[in-house]
């Protein structure tokens, strides 16, 4: 099934966008939070959580609030957006592992160079427009500790079926404006280049805020079919 039209979205756009999506608390809407829990299972099953966490577009600190609180993690997370950084302070204030959330810049980068023993991206990838994403990427790097671990959390071009109209600007998106389309061999090859190995790889499709089992399960055996995927995936690597 063919897209009604394209959009390429600008930064400009992404930024007006998620603007708009957070004055009309929206965020809860597009991101559900039983996704936030199975990611928080994943890293509980696969990952040593001990040392610095990163969430790397904290958003509103939904994964952050279902990670372990031993004193052995310490929680951080980062934003490009005020209300975010905000938003994440106040709903993890009373967690006693979580230090602070950020807002990102060339400072942030320059403080906590290599500090990071793991950094999770959720949903975060597919919005870096495939130019620059080496480049981005490898600024990410920059913040993983030596044999630290990556985490990403992310999902293909939406198909139609569940798109929906931006409320903003018109655009097709599907919860979250989405430029790049991903896939675990993709992440696996791109990152395998600037030196981290794959060491774990689920797909999942999750339901989202307020869909009926019967909607989600369509919907998930539709694009299992008939692609052969599930949207979402979790894919976890380590710097070598």
């Amino acid at each position: 099934m063919a897209k009604l039209f394209e959009y390429t979205w600008t930064d400009a756009d992404q930024k007006d966008w998620w603007e708009s999506a957070f004055k009309l608390n929206l965020v809860h809407h597009f991101t559900s939070h039983n996704l936030h829990i199975e990611i928080a299972k994943t890293f509980k099953q696969k990952l040593p959580l001990q040392g610095k966490f990163l969430e790397y577009g904290c958003g509103t600190g939904g994964i952050l609030s279902y990670l372990p609180t031993n004193k052995e993690l310490q929680l951080y997370g980062c934003a490009d957006e005020p209300s975010q950084v905000e938003t994440t302070k106040q709903r993890l204030q009373n967690q006693s592992n979580f230090v602070t959330a950020e807002l990102i810049s060339d400072g942030f980068f320059n403080q906590y160079a290599h500090s990071f023993d793991i950094i999770d991206l959720t949903h975060i990838w597919c919005n870096v427009p495939p130019a620059v994403e080496q480049a981005w990427l490898t600024k990410i790097l920059s913040l993983l500790a030596p044999s630290g671990y990556l985490c990403i959390n992310d999902c293909y071009n939406y198909l139609p079926q569940r798109d929906s109209l931006c409320p903003h600007c018109g655009a097709y998106y599907a919860r979250i404006p989405n430029v790049n389309a991903l896939t675990p061999q993709k992440i696996t090859d791109t990152l395998g280049v600037l030196g981290v190995k794959p060491l774990f790889c689920k797909q999942t499709t999750m339901r989202a805020d307020g869909q009926s089992f019967l909607s989600w399960q369509l919907v998930k055996w539709h694009n299992i079919l008939k692609y052969h995927h599930q949207d979402n995936f979790c894919w976890i690597g380590q710097k070598v």
